[in-house]
């Protein structure tokens, strides 16, 4: 959702993708494409240590959270991770844990608010077109 826009001139003095990690190698190849032909990678601990990044974006399934962020973490790298960061309290604890153990950051976004559609949902509801919001449903 985010990598070409990173990968753009827009963003050039700000962040640069060094590599792109996926166990499903044709995805990780086509997203690397898409950004550039950034490196990409089918070993999550290789691409950490040919690439020595500062930050990594996890955006795997939610179950596999914590795998990713603890990994970055002991490789030196600040983490940012799309919500949930995890999905129970003894891999939450794992994550502090870690963090608190290595002084690496874990930032947790909510990356649906960026959707095109979603914003559009937004500017609707501000406009008032939709009429009073009384329960919503996010699946």
């Amino acid at each position: 959702m985010f990598g070409q826009k990173l990968s753009s001139d827009k963003f050039r003095d700000q962040a640069k993708l060094a590599g792109m990690f996926d166990i499903n190698s044709v995805r990780a190849r086509e997203f690397a494409k898409e950004c550039g032909d950034i490196p990409a990678y089918d070993d999550f601990d290789r691409m950490l240590a040919e690439t020595r990044p500062d930050a990594v974006i996890v955006t795997t399934i939610d179950c596999y959270h914590h795998e990713y962020i603890i990994k970055a973490m002991e490789a030196g790298c600040d983490v940012i991770s799309e919500k949930p960061m995890t999905i129970d309290a003894e891999k939450c604890r794992a994550i502090l844990d870690t963090e608190k153990r290595t002084g690496k950051k874990v930032r947790v976004t909510v990356n649906m608010r960026f959707m095109p559609y979603m914003q559009r949902v937004k500017e609707l509801i501000k406009e008032g077109i939709v009429g009073d919001i009384l329960h919503i449903d996010l699946q």
